[in-house]
């Protein structure tokens, strides 16, 4: 017996054709339940903190309207280049030839002079806004808006986005795309509006340090900055999405 058509869930994958969830892995997580845990491999995100940082899901209040959907907030311990992280365990995914990819968050930092952070893809990197180790994604500091991408060879590459200047409470919506074959797009913007291309990153360029080959998951840091006193980085949501192998 054979089954020549498969039924499965319709999906929606950026620039993909094919609207069938079996031919897409899709990890989505929009903090409305309890998924992050200080016990390795105990929940959806492990929890890294120095200090007495925190890493909890906000409860909305009637009068917080971004609190609505899911949120959670990421706040570091004072002391200077202290983090607070949350790791999704299982490193499930790859910038690999075959296979597209695609990442995109929407986060907030309460005062980008106390808190900084790091959100992408990396392997495992509790510390990727100090030095990322294997990965890739977007760093914000107090005045300035970061891809930073890292291969193996023990470098990172750090290209400065001018876009805009990073400022307390605004949200910030950040994605990239791999094309599966060479290179990564990155796209961002503010508030409610689309997402616009900002910049690339190739294999072709040696000097991009593109993480090809690697086993990378959705790391999302907050990392205190001067005078750092409960000062945060909330994050409303992160979706990762790539082809299947089926090779």
């Amino acid at each position: 017996m054979s089954i020549k058509f498969k039924n499965g869930l319709p999906v929606k994958f950026e620039g993909y054709e094919s609207p069938n969830a079996l031919d897409v892995i899709t990890f989505f997580d929009d903090f409305l339940t309890t998924s992050i845990s200080d016990t390795n491999d105990a929940a959806t995100w492990d929890k890294t903190l120095t200090g007495s940082g925190t890493a909890a899901l906000l409860d909305a209040t009637d009068a917080d309207h971004d609190a609505m959907g899911g949120c959670v907030v990421l706040t570091p311990h004072t002391t200077n280049t202290d983090v607070a992280s949350i790791i999704a365990h299982g490193e499930a995914f790859e910038l690999v030839v075959g296979s597209e990819l695609y990442f995109e968050t929407r986060f907030s930092p309460t005062d980008v002079s106390a808190v900084g952070c790091f959100i992408g893809l990396s392997g495992t990197d509790a510390n990727a806004n100090a030095g990322l180790v294997n990965g890739v994604g977007i760093q914000q500091t107090a005045s300035a808006f970061n891809i930073i991408s890292d291969d193996t060879s023990g470098d990172v590459q750090t290209d400065a986005l001018t876009v805009a200047a990073p400022a307390d409470g605004v949200w910030y919506n950040f994605a990239f795309k791999w094309d599966g074959v060479s290179k990564i797009d990155f796209y961002f913007s503010t508030a409610d509006n689309e997402l616009e291309w900002v910049h690339s990153l190739s294999t072709a360029t040696t000097a991009d340090l593109v993480p090809v080959n690697l086993s990378l998951t959705p790391t999302v840091e907050a990392v205190a900055l001067t005078g750092c006193s409960g000062d945060a980085i909330w994050v409303d949501y992160v979706l990762c999405q790539m082809t299947r192998r089926r090779a």
